[in-house]
């Protein structure tokens, strides 16, 4: 791995939660691309209303942000976007459901009723495919298998419930729930539980984490497998899933959307976080947009994001 050093600052970090970041060394974009790049995003942002960060992989520092203040601030639901955590505890564990699972469009689990995004259901399943299509049934049932403490641990390993490594000024620590109860653990493995709240730069550096394949040796995980096979599951999200609209031909995504219902019926926010390219990755891409989902309006920026950044990087 030619970022190696940075994997293990990356994981020394989420374990420790100390250290530095570097400054320059290695980095996938110059100074002149930079400038570029965050033009653009502030043009995208203002004209789609969406908050968007990237960060070089090369050198683990953020090269671009625009938009809101979702980026710094705790305000959302990680929707979906957090079956990022439900299926690294799985892959951490072991835990793994019965195949093919069948949805048909809702779930009870514990007296309390889970409906999939998909009314009429996804039909039979396999990790990978509910993953790739964000089955709420799916991930409702894997996380009541995995339990409450698994599910915490593994958000706190990924750098949930804390401050970035990036010190960005005035950003917020997040939320997570202290414990969980048997009723609340399916809603917080579906990213819906009421006190987990997530900022953009959290999302982000999940990804990197993903990305990277940190976490052997010192690291939060004991085995780079998992990563290795969740970021698998993240290029089939934008191959086949609800991502399919970051794709960009010649420059492989891997990502995985977000979606959080509003107060107001049929207001929706959504989330949209990626790395690229899959098989070599320079830089992680998060998007979030106030109204809209996350697979209908956030990864489209996304998409737009990376299209650009194709061009860019040398």
């Amino acid at each position: 791995m030619r970022w190696l050093p940075f994997v293990f600052m990356v994981a020394s970090y989420l374990s420790t939660g100390q250290g530095d970041m570097p400054s320059g060394r290695n980095a996938v974009l110059d100074e002149a691309a930079r400038q570029s790049l965050e033009r653009f995003c502030r043009e995208l942002a203002v004209a789609e209303r969406a908050s968007i960060a990237v960060l070089d992989l090369g050198d683990m520092t953020i090269a671009a942000t625009s938009g809101g203040d979702d980026l710094v601030r705790a305000k959302r639901l990680p929707g979906s976007v957090f079956k990022i955590v439900t299926s690294m505890a799985a892959l951490t564990t072991g835990t793994r459901l019965p195949e093919p699972f069948l949805c048909t469009g809702s779930i009870v689990l514990h007296g309390k009723e889970i409906r999939c995004w998909l009314s009429s259901g996804h039909g039979e399943l396999t990790f990978e495919t509910a993953f790739a299509l964000s089955c709420n049934c799916f991930f409702a049932s894997l996380g009541d298998r995995i339990g409450g403490e698994a599910l915490l641990r593994t958000a706190g390993k990924l750098g949930f419930g804390r401050t970035t490594m990036f010190s960005v000024p005035g950003e917020s620590s997040g939320g997570l729930p202290r414990s969980l109860d048997a009723v609340e653990v399916p809603l917080f493995a579906i990213g819906q539980h009421p006190a987990c709240r997530v900022t953009g730069f959290q999302l982000l550096q999940a990804s990197a984490l993903v990305s990277t394949g940190a976490g052997s040796g010192s690291g939060p995980f004991r085995s780079v497998r998992p990563l290795e096979a969740l970021g698998a599951m993240m290029r089939g999200v934008v191959r086949f899933g609800t991502g399919r609209k970051a794709d960009v031909p010649g420059f492989p995504v891997a990502g995985k959307s977000g979606t959080i219902a509003g107060g107001v019926p049929w207001k929706y926010s959504g989330w949209f976080v990626c790395f690229a390219p899959y098989d070599d990755p320079k830089v992680a891409v998060v998007v979030c947009v106030p109204e809209g989902t996350g697979s209908d309006k956030a990864a489209p920026v996304a998409g737009k994001v990376l299209r650009y950044l194709s061009r860019i990087i040398r």
